[in-house]
Order: C-alpha cells, then sequence, then structure tokens
C-alpha cells in the first residue's frame, strides 16, 4: 500500500484554512489591509500666510468678525477638516489642542509654557461642539480654536477648549505684551484615519497712528486689522 509524502502537509492545509486557525490568520493578514484601504485622507485647510489678502472673500471661512457694539467686537480664527475620500466616512472625529509655545519677539525662540496637555477644541456647530464627528466622503467640518475679544480696555485671546486652563492667565495675560508671539498645536483624529498635527503662530504688535497706538495681531503673517475685515464683510 502506498501513501503520498504531501498527503500529511495537504490535510494540515485544510485545517488551517477550514477552522478558527485559519480565520484568526486570515484577520491578521487581512484586517490591517482592510483598514489601510479603508483609511479616508483628510486636509487640515488652513491656507492663511504673509502672501494673504485678508479682504479677499476667499478668506472668509477662516477668519469671522462678529460685532457686538461699537466698541466690542471679537474674531474668530476657524480651520477646516476634509474629508478627502470618495468612498469612505471619517468616523469620531475630534480635535485636540496638545501644546502652547510663545516667544518674545519674532527673532527668538519657541518656547514650552505650562500648557502640555490634550483637550478638545470646538467645532463650529453649536449642537456638538465637544463631541465625535462624522464627516462624509468630499465634506467638511470647521473648529473654532481661537478668538480675539477686542474691546476697551484690552484685547483678550480665548481657546475654544471645554474647561478654562489654570496656565492660561500666565499665557495671556491682561493686558497683552506688545511683540509677544504664541505657537498653537493641534492634533485631528478619529477611529479610521492616520492622527495629523497642525500648527498656526500668533503675533502681536503695537501700531501707532494719527488715532493713537493700537495692538495689530498677525496670523501666520497676515494682519487680522479689523478695518479691512470690516471692508470685506
Amino acid at each position: 500500500m502506498s501513501s503520498d509524502p504531501n498527503s500529511g502537509w495537504i490535510e494540515w492545509f485544510k485545517i488551517l484554512g477550514g477552522g478558527s486557525i485559519g480565520g484568526f490568520i486570515g484577520s491578521l493578514i487581512f484586517d490591517p489591509l482592510k483598514k489601510k484601504l479603508q483609511s479616508p485622507p483628510i486636509s487640515v485647510l488652513f491656507p492663511i500666510n504673509s502672501r494673504t489678502n485678508i479682504q479677499a472673500s476667499d478668506t472668509a471661512p477662516y477668519v469671522v468678525l462678529n460685532i457686538v457694539s461699537p466698541t466690542e467686537d471679537y474674531i474668530v480664527v476657524r480651520c477646516i477638516v476634509e474629508n478627502q475620500s470618495q468612498f469612505f466616512t471619517v468616523e469620531q472625529c475630534r480635535v485636540f489642542l496638545t501644546g502652547i509655545k510663545t516667544r518674545n519677539s519674532s527673532d527668538m525662540d519657541w518656547k514650552l509654557t505650562e500648557y502640555r496637555e490634550s483637550n478638545q477644541v470646538a467645532w463650529s456647530e453649536n449642537q456638538f461642539q465637544f463631541e465625535a464627528v462624522d464627516i462624509f466622503p468630499w465634506t467638511a467640518k470647521a473648529f473654532e480654536p481661537l478668538r480675539l475679544c477686542c474691546g476697551n480696555p484690552y484685547t483678550q485671546i480665548s481657546v475654544n477648549i471645554p474647561c478654562h486652563h489654570y496656565a492660561f492667565q500666565h499665557i495671556f495675560p491682561n493686558p497683552l505684551p506688545n511683540e509677544k508671539g504664541w505657537k498653537f498645536s493641534f492634533l485631528v483624529v478619529g477611529r479610521n484615519i492616520h492622527p495629523t498635527s497642525f500648527d498656526f503662530n500668533l503675533e502681536s504688535s503695537l501700531i501707532t497712528s494719527q488715532r493713537g497706538s493700537s495692538q495689530i495681531f498677525h496670523i501666520n503673517g497676515c494682519s487680522l486689522n479689523r478695518d479691512q475685515l470690516v471692508s470685506r464683510n
């Protein structure tokens, strides 16, 4: 009676392919591949830089001026998370403020502040400010990391996280110092996306004119001039 020398290996392959072991091995191989294929690419949009014309209408989604009264208004900085996938939804997306650095003039190096945590930043829609959101294919969600409250007697900086952080009174003193800079770092995360980091700079400067002195802020080198924002609106 003859026997096939390969029959033992064939039987083992049948067991592996048809049983729980085969399913386990298959999951090790195909689950990471499936996750990679179904991970939507995202982009954080904030095209504000030193060459930006803040009066142009295409800056309106990113820098918003709200006039409260003749002596008080505030500027809201918005960033946009865009799902660039044609087929897959970004699931359970959140944005976190992960760090703030400061410097006392533009020719100095950035230094870490007391804020070294991760706190969620608010989405623009009030009904789900601090919830995880799904972003459908070829759509976007805006988040609001920063607000400049411009009124008498001082301008104040606030970061839109759920609770006021103990270090903010040191990082954003009142009144704000002249020629001060802040670098804000963020992280966009979700259930099925690769974490994406993002940052921008805010600088203050003092402008003197016939009407007196006023503090002007620049974001990524672009002047947030109130009069230009009014003109744009």
